[in-house]
């Protein structure tokens, strides 16, 4: 009644002044609970926070377990294939010869034995792992970076052998790394293996690899090879020119266990004559005999041995022959005795000169 009494005595002007007052009231109201519904949705409270932090990292874990489960289904697929009945046989027939060409040479009877440059060699080439048992002896240019990223993966390092680069001297355990009495232990208890290859491939294959590809090596070697051995060398060099004949030059005249690793004969490096590998697999038939070893240290569940890459063409022996020819006779008689050892031992056909 009031308001009626009131509104009646208000001029038509002041009325429409307070219908629009109101209608703006109504408008401010609704806009302020607009923006407050837009700023919790924006905002989440300190609960709804902590659970989104702890999606982030579930979501990487699920990421690497998808990636896990994909990678074993490679290793059960490439396990699933039945084993080669020759690789036992031929593998007697070669612990044999290697038994039968050591008793023909004065023999270190342990690792204590080595003179301090040949110990060194052995120590810093067996590679552990305790929680499978077993040391393998790498030898550059034998697929030595696979089965360091197979050792990387049974560490749990990595969750399969293309899980990021490859540290070759934080992702593997030296043998050099443990005391007297752990190594004595390791050498007689666990499994221990070695990969060979033709002598002459490997040493081109590291030649190649070496003096034609990597700028860091060239520097530090090519350089003082050509400066040494190229008669009227160029005041500069970037020493990636070196020739084979220069190459093999440098070699003769430095004692073999003083070689470079990528270009030391087997011999020197894991010393089969002094440590009882259990198995000496071949270059010439990696694949099957890489995962006839992975299966005697019980890691079939866990790795398989990566297929070689279809961009990766080793050293063919048309291209071996054609760099040995052109050594003088007097150097491939020198070279090939450098590595006689590595020939016999491993049952591989010297060349005929």
């Amino acid at each position: 009644m009031r308001v009626t009494f009131f509104t009646r005595h208000l001029t038509a002007k002041t009325q429409k002044c307070l219908l629009l007052f109101a209608g703006g009231c109504v408008i401010l109201a609704v806009l302020r609970h607009v923006f407050t519904a837009q700023a919790r949705t924006r905002q989440p409270d300190n609960h709804e926070g902590s659970q989104n932090a702890r999606a982030g990292p579930a979501r990487i874990l699920s990421e690497r377990e998808r990636q896990l489960a994909q990678y074993l289904e490679v290793v059960k697929k490439a396990h699933s294939v039945v084993e080669d009945s020759g690789i036992r046989s031929f593998q007697r027939d070669r612990l044999y010869r290697l038994a039968k060409v050591c008793r023909g040479r004065q023999k270190q009877e342990t690792w204590r034995d080595l003179p301090p440059v040949q110990r060194k060699n052995l120590l810093s080439h067996l590679l552990v792992n305790d929680k499978y048992k077993f040391m393998y002896c790498y030898t550059p240019k034998v697929a030595c970076a696979n089965w360091k990223k197979i050792l990387k993966v049974l560490d749990e390092k990595a969750v399969h052998p293309n899980d990021g680069l490859l540290d070759h001297a934080h992702d593997v355990k030296f043998l050099r790394d443990y005391s007297a009495d752990e190594i004595d232990k390791r050498l007689r208890t666990y499994y221990k293996f070695t990969f060979v290859r033709e002598p002459l491939s490997r040493l081109v294959s590291g030649f190649l690899n070496k003096f034609r590809e990597i700028a860091d090596f060239q520097r530090r070697y090519g350089v003082q090879i050509i400066r040494k051995y190229r008669k009227n060398p160029p005041q500069f060099t970037k020493g990636d020119d070196v020739t084979f004949d220069e190459f093999v030059r440098s070699l003769l005249d430095t004692r073999p266990e003083r070689f470079n690793e990528h270009f030391m004969p087997i011999e020197h490096l894991c010393h089969p004559c002094t440590v009882k590998y259990d198995f000496i697999g071949a270059y010439e038939n990696l694949q099957a005999e890489a995962n006839h070893v992975i299966r005697q240290v019980n890691a079939s569940q866990r790795v398989a041995f990566p297929v070689s890459q279809t961009y990766y063409k080793p050293a063919g022996s048309k291209r071996v022959h054609q760099l040995f020819d052109t050594l003088s006779r007097s150097q491939q008689q020198q070279l090939l005795e450098v590595f006689h050892f590595d020939f016999k031992a491993f049952n591989y056909v010297m060349p005929k000169l």
